[in-house]
């Protein structure tokens, strides 16, 4: 929000007005406010003139649009801390307190700010909404990616720092794990599962007798079919969960605020049930698209079947409880690994993280779809 949301608010601020506006009208909330760091007096300055414009054209105020509706929305500014980014140190904050995040539940949506219910949304999404309203959701939708229909839409990204042409560009998401998508020709994690119970030889042409007589014993796992693609999205994964070796406190807000600080009692236990989480669901994600999930190799319906011609025939529900068993050590031995890396990696210093995010993982991550790209279409021919 540094960056993109302030470009926004500079040069598109009634966008902004508009967006807030039918987002109220939408829930039949009655007031919004735009919170924007003190630092920014230029877009603030920009907002302000934009929402008088808007109540002295009728679009705000007590009959807003004609509509016998009331819709008020003000601009709060606020005192630079960081950690107010989190939506309820932001409430607090904009309730004159100290910006603390408070602990859920209650969710905003039930009680936030001033007690009352709460929908707390981002800059980007709420200039979007008009666009969407008036050209329609499959005009939207055309700026997404063809293989990912799920990621419609565009997205702002920020580039800065010591390059050429520093700004806010405007991309289709969807590249993460794009790799394994275009691989198993799927977005189903199951489908994708399944796609992972065969062996690299049946995915071969008979062309490549070569690869198939040497590798394609292998079972078609994510693994050995994107193994840069998993090294991408694990190092993502644990950056993901904010903790070492990417738990980079920016500065006295967030020591102030209690960041790194470890509560007592239900405090910490929520703060470290919510981290937990998200290694888990790291772990049960890379367990699905790169170590095929719930599959054992070489295990069928009905038992082991080896390429080599041998085969251990098996109950039907001892085939169930393997795979199970399988996908759960699975998915704790990632849990494991993640946690100990935090023992083991040391902190990252800022420009070691934007290094390695912009001249290694990104680029790393193109050349990753571009290769998968060829390969398939080699194949396929």
């Amino acid at each position: 929000g540094t960056f993109k949301d302030r470009e926004i608010m500079r040069w598109t601020p009634h966008a902004l007005v508009e967006g807030c506006a039918i987002a109220a009208y939408a829930i039949a909330a009655e007031t919004s406010y735009i919170y924007i760091r003190g630092e920014f007096t230029e877009p603030i300055e920009r907002m302000e003139a934009a929402i008088k414009e808007a109540y002295a054209a009728g679009i705000l105020g007590r009959n807003a649009m004609g509509t016998g509706k009331t819709l008020h929305v003000w601009v709060h500014r606020g005192a630079g801390a960081y950690i107010c980014g989190e939506e309820t140190a932001l409430m607090n904050s904009l309730e004159g307190r100290r910006g603390n995040p408070r602990i859920k539940p209650p969710f905003p949506a039930v009680a936030g700010v001033f007690g009352q219910p709460t929908t707390i949304n981002n800059v980007e999404t709420l200039v979007a909404v008009p666009h969407i309203l008036n050209n329609g959701a499959e005009w939207y939708r055309k700026f997404s990616r063809p293989d990912n229909p799920k990621s419609t839409g565009t997205k702002l990204y920020s580039v800065c720092g010591n390059i050429a042409r520093p700004g806010n560009y405007e991309v289709a998401m969807g590249l993460s794990a794009i790799g394994v998508l275009m691989v198993y020709g799927t977005l189903d994690l199951q489908e994708i599962a399944r796609g992972q119970g065969t062996l690299i030889r049946d995915l071969l042409p008979d062309s490549l007798g070569f690869l198939k007589t040497n590798i394609g014993r292998l079972p078609a796992w994510g693994i050995f079919l994107q193994p840069l693609a998993f090294l991408l999205f694990f190092v993502a994964a644990v950056a993901e969960t904010k903790r070492i070796p990417f738990d980079l406190p920016e500065g006295e807000p967030e020591l102030v605020a209690g960041y790194h600080v470890e509560y007592s009692g239900g405090k910490f236990l929520m703060f470290f049930a919510g981290e937990f989480a998200e290694i888990v669901t790291a772990a049960g994600l890379m367990t699905t698209l790169f170590f095929g999930g719930w599959q054992v190799p070489y295990l069928m319906r009905d038992g082991f079947h080896f390429p080599w011609g041998e085969s251990w025939l098996l109950p039907h529900l001892v085939v169930v409880a393997l795979q199970v068993v399988a996908f759960t050590l699975k998915v704790l031995f990632f849990c494991w690994l993640q946690i100990l890396l935090r023992w083991t990696v040391p902190r990252f210093r800022y420009d070691q993280v934007m290094r390695l995010g912009w001249k290694m993982l990104l680029p790393l991550a193109l050349v990753n779809v571009i290769v998968t790209a060829i390969v398939i279409v080699a194949v396929n021919r």
